[in-house]
């Protein structure tokens, strides 16, 4: 009788399992971004400027929602990190925010120790507090792009409905369009010398660093 009726229990357990348990997430991520934003670029369309400030990069805070199943789990992440930046010196305040779709996917799924790989792509935004300046006047600067993520790490479960994971994570980004007093601007038709010829080219920045993430099934 108790294997008849242990039977439709595993059975059931299994089938929960498969459909998967919805997560919440507190997530964190850290790493010193490469590329354009050193500090030293400004963009120009006629007699406009738009600062071109380094990155906060020490660490970016945020929070994750998915679904965790048998074979991965998928989620929506977002991330900030905001900063005071020296640019020409100038002290800036820099606000950056990651809005992330990604997969992972466990190399060994039975077990409560799970290596896993990741990918993913975003839509990044950059906030420049007065980035933008025409003639006396300043201006808040948008910056809005894509960004591919790649990455891998191990997930351990530390309770029925605890899990924590840890791993490094590489990320791409591409800035397209520059909002500030006024329309937008396609970056790549800016100039990075005043009058000169155009950028002719997204902003690119990237970043190799860890990642870590405290999860609860709901």
């Amino acid at each position: 009788m108790a294997a008849l009726a242990a039977g439709p229990l595993t059975a059931r357990g299994q089938e929960d399992e498969d459909r998967g348990a919805f997560f919440f997430g507190l997530n964190a991520a850290a790493g010193a971004f490469q590329g354009d934003f050193d500090g030293r670029l400004t963009l120009w369309h006629f007699d406009k400027a738009f600062a071109v400030p380094p990155l906060p990069g020490d660490i970016s805070l945020g929070l994750s929602f998915g679904q965790r199943t048998r074979t991965g789990q998928w989620e929506v992440v977002f991330l900030q990190a905001s900063k005071s930046v020296l640019w020409q010196n100038q002290n800036l305040g820099v606000s950056l925010s990651h809005l992330e779709i990604r997969g992972k996917a466990w190399v060994f799924p039975r077990s409560p120790v799970r290596p896993f790989m990741c990918l993913g792509f975003g839509f990044p935004w950059l906030r420049v507090t007065d980035g933008a300046r025409l003639g006396g006047a300043a201006e808040n600067v948008s910056y809005y792009g894509g960004s591919l993520v790649l990455g891998g790490g191990v997930l351990a479960d530390l309770g029925a409905r605890l899990t924590f994971s840890a791993g490094a994570g590489y990320r791409m980004l591409w800035f397209l369009y520059a909002f500030g007093g006024g329309k937008g601007r396609d970056i790549s038709k800016l100039t990075p010398e005043y009058g000169g010829a155009f950028f002719g080219r997204p902003l690119k920045a990237s970043r190799l660093g860890l990642e870590v993430s405290l999860g609860v099934l709901l």
